[in-house]
């Protein structure tokens, strides 16, 4: 049924074709069956090894934009599930333009993903080392949102959450 539903939705998509052999591969595999039935608990109790075997299933690298993003998704569904016990220390940030320009906006010299990456582990780091309990699914979340934004609309995003100085910061490093 969901295949049914997923397919009709990839079909207006581009490079459809390649995404519907993707999803069926995905759903067909012991590993959807496995998710469909589990339990938040099990399922962040074996995040990590939920991610290196979505990679097999998939036959990618379990780096790669679409992997990591399908683990942000399953990261966020255990969150709002009320889970929040499960180790996200490990996935790194999914590297689109959003995530790219913002990085090099910011003036890191990038040649390859694993320079965002390296970046914005090392924003992480320092945030947690200032007391923040945060993950690399919240930083995410905010760099992809703010990722295609001017310096005008990083402020505003930021003044309408009450945290105006943030954005005048992040402008001021962006400028």
């Amino acid at each position: 049924e969901l295949e049914g539903i997923l397919t009709e939705f990839y079909s207006n998509e581009r490079l459809r074709t390649s995404k519907i052999r993707r999803l069926r591969r995905f759903l067909g595999s012991s590993l959807a069956r496995r998710l469909w039935t589990a339990g938040e608990k099990e399922v962040a109790r074996d995040f990590i090894r939920i991610w290196y075997e979505l990679a097999a299933v998939m036959g990618q690298d379990r780096r790669a934009k679409t992997i990591v993003f399908a683990m942000k998704c399953l990261g966020l569904a255990l969150l709002m599930a009320g889970e929040v016990d499960f180790d996200f220390s490990r996935i790194p940030i999914p590297v689109d333009s959003r995530v790219r320009n913002l990085t090099v906006r910011l003036g890191v010299r990038v040649t390859r993903d694993e320079d965002v990456r390296r970046f914005w582990n090392s924003v992480l780091k320092e945030l947690r080392n200032s007391g923040l309990k945060i993950s690399m699914i919240h930083l995410d979340s905010l760099v992809w949102q703010i990722g295609s934004l001017d310096n005008e609309g990083i402020r505003n995003y930021f003044s309408r959450l009450g945290l105006g100085e943030v954005g005048e910061a992040l402008a001021g490093a962006l400028d």
